[in-house]
């Protein structure tokens, strides 16, 4: 096992790293906190000085995720001089761009299969990044650019088309510059465009 200075914050930035690439990978039931130990390179009981156990461990790192997120809505939120498909498709490609950067923190982003795992801060995180993309859209549609119908339905129809082309980069199906992405992207704005906008 390799040795690490005993300086506590990176001992836990190593173990959500850790967590982040475990639970992205295997998932939250397969992951042990043995095979969490041995990947940040620190004693089992370590975890325990930082984390009430895994599930707490789960909760950083789906929080973290989430967090980053939120923060590119927030800042798309605030940009007044795009309007929202441009800023939709720049939401799209920063979720790709970091599924080719960073594989494990979009996986967290697009897994559904540990939301029964996940603490209410978590839990609450990832309904505001949810709420921020509906906001986003209600925004189009109060400018007349969204079809009718909630924007929390359009949304959702609009993540989940996305969500297939952060899949095929995380998987390596797809390179960052494929140019299948621009497409889908498009095809994702165009399922939620009012018509003779898409």
């Amino acid at each position: 096992m390799p040795s690490f200075p005993h300086d506590s914050a990176a001992t836990r930035a190593r173990l959500v790293r850790a967590g982040e690439e475990l639970y992205s990978t295997l998932g939250f039931h397969r992951t042990t906190t043995p095979m969490l130990a041995e990947r940040a390179g620190v004693a089992e009981g370590t975890i325990y000085r930082h984390f009430k156990g895994k599930e707490q461990l789960l909760d950083e790192v789906c929080r973290q995720s989430y967090d980053w997120a939120i923060g590119l809505l927030v800042d798309l939120e605030s940009d007044r001089v795009r309007r929202v498909p441009e800023r939709l498709a720049h939401f799209a490609q920063s979720l790709v761009t970091e599924a080719a950067r960073n594989p494990a923190r979009a996986r967290l982003l697009i897994r559904e299969d540990f939301l029964e795992s996940l603490g209410r801060e978590s839990l609450e995180r990832r309904m505001r990044l949810h709420a921020g993309l509906s906001h986003l859209i209600a925004t189009g549609k109060a400018d007349g650019l969204v079809r009718t119908g909630p924007a929390e339905l359009w949304a959702s129809v609009w993540y989940v088309v996305v969500r297939h082309v952060v899949e095929q980069v995380v998987t390596g199906e797809w390179e960052r510059d494929s140019p299948s992405i621009p497409l889908v992207i498009e095809a994702a704005w165009n399922a939620i465009a009012a018509r003779g906008t898409g």
